[in-house]
């Protein structure tokens, strides 16, 4: 219970795929396990034990960084439902957590003291269940991230006399090649022909494990029955979560461009009411640490119903249990969808009836 109550801070504030459905996937399988470890059948320890479980994923886009720490809970002597909402019992009084910036050989180049910090007062406030909602502990550094350095977590417990640490390679910087904005080439279109690939390029990014893609579709709504006003809205497309580089220097994905109609005839209501302008498109890559992804593979290994338990952990840390790891992300704004594509909008059985006009018209 724990793991998947620490996990999901960080799927609030660092969500990386809007958000990692196989994450999803593992914690379910988490709660299964501990469900099971929970009842009177398997007797897991035979004396208290003090677990650290930490999380921390750095991105240099970050203007601050979090890392979770708290202690797990394995006691005979007490209901660990009554154990979780004690916040003593969750979080460590005399730990020290240090963010340490490293030279290519390994050694430290800058350390950053973590100052902890009410995650609650910081805007990320913890819903109520069964841990304690509040105080919600997490560490906090404002330094600046480089995204050419590798980051050594440190955590020093005077209250177990241990040190654990933990170290991630930064992903840098990375382009995407395809679609172009019409910032860089005025002349440069999106098409979405359903039955023909629409594809994305991006480039292979050094220490990325995984990708996540998404397009934003800007457009303008008119709504008879609302008189203040035209309204610029965005939909979210997650087109695809984890996918995996190639050994080739670019990484393409491509995707039927009847895929676009599907999406907005999903996600729009058909009524007489509304007038729809398409805007422009925004594509994103995220890329995810090699950490973070074999954190949720180990979990989705035995998934279904052929699955066993107990599930395998996995963690990166020197001891006890959690993920450090890295992501990072590349925008293309400003991408114009081709004539076509609106043109489409308009004869498309799912779409036809959506209220979308075309270029040389106005709503108004």
């Amino acid at each position: 219970m724990l793991m998947v109550h620490l996990l999901l801070f960080f799927l609030k504030k660092n969500s990386i795929f809007a958000t990692m459905k196989k994450i999803a996937v593992y914690l379910a399988c988490l709660t299964i396990l501990l469900s099971y470890s929970c009842s009177n059948d398997f007797d897991l320890v035979d004396d208290w034990k003090d677990i650290t479980v930490a999380y921390g994923i750095l991105s240099p886009s970050d203007t601050a960084h979090y890392v979770k720490v708290e202690k797990a809970f394995l006691d005979e002597a007490t209901s660990a439902v009554s154990i979780a909402q004690i916040p003593d019992s969750i979080y460590y009084s005399n730990i020290v957590v240090n963010l340490v910036e490293l030279t290519p050989s390994g050694g430290a180049e800058n350390t950053y003291a973590m100052t902890q910090v009410d995650a609650n007062l910081e805007g990320y406030v913890k819903p109520a269940g069964a841990f304690a909602n509040s105080p919600n502990y997490v560490y906090k550094t404002t330094a600046l991230i480089d995204a050419e350095k590798s980051y050594r977590l440190e955590i020093e417990n005077g209250d177990t006399n241990k040190k654990i640490t933990a170290t991630t390679n930064m992903i840098p910087g990375f382009n995407i090649t395809r679609p172009i904005s019409i910032l860089d080439n005025p002349n440069s279109r999106m098409k979405w022909v359903p039955g023909t690939n629409t594809n994305f390029r991006w480039q292979k990014a050094d220490n990325a494990a995984f990708y996540d893609l998404t397009m934003e579709i800007a457009y303008t709504e008119y709504d008879d029955e609302t008189p203040a006003g035209p309204e610029d809205k965005v939909l979210v497309w997650e087109i695809a979560q984890t996918i995996t580089p190639s050994n080739q220097n670019a990484i393409e994905y491509g995707i039927d461009g009847g895929s676009l109609y599907q999406f907005l005839a999903n996600q729009l209501i058909q009524d007489e009411r509304y007038c729809r302008q398409l805007g422009q498109f925004t594509v994103r890559v995220d890329a995810g640490g090699e950490e973070l992804y074999s954190y949720i593979n180990v979990g989705a290994a035995n998934v279904g119903i052929t699955g066993t338990l107990p599930l395998p952990i996995y963690t990166n840390l020197s001891d006890g249990r959690g993920v450090f790891s890295c992501r990072n992300f590349k925008e293309t704004t400003n991408v114009q969808a081709d004539g076509t594509v609106i043109t489409e909008i308009l004869e498309n059985e799912l779409t036809k009836d959506l209220g979308f006009i075309g270029d040389l018209f106005n709503c108004q």
